[in-house]
């Protein structure tokens, strides 16, 4: 356990989120202050997963106001938005 690098969770909501071509930008404010995080790989992904007003966790080797694709730990979206169809996706074995 002491090899393994000391890893720095960051929380904060999403205000800003802009696609530049093959380069995605958020900006994320957390207790600690803001950050832009850019991110160059999986961008299509990470596009559709987090939206402006989601709140994420990231994983860092320490905390830094500018990132370049950084860990996303955790997406959690704002329990107000509703689910696309309508529908509530129900566990198996459930009615």
């Amino acid at each position: 356990s002491s090899l393994r690098a000391k890893v720095e969770h960051v929380t904060g909501q999403v205000v800003r989120k802009q696609r530049e071509g093959d380069r995605l930008l958020l900006t994320i404010v957390s207790d600690r202050g803001a950050v832009l995080a850019s991110f160059s790989r999986r961008v299509p992904e990470i596009d559709l997963l987090i939206d402006q007003g989601d709140s994420v966790t990231l994983g860092l080797p320490r905390y830094e106001p500018f990132l370049q694709d950084p860990t996303i730990e955790a997406v959690k979206k704002p329990r107000s938005s509703p689910v696309p169809g309508g529908n509530a996706i129900q566990p198996q074995g459930s009615s």
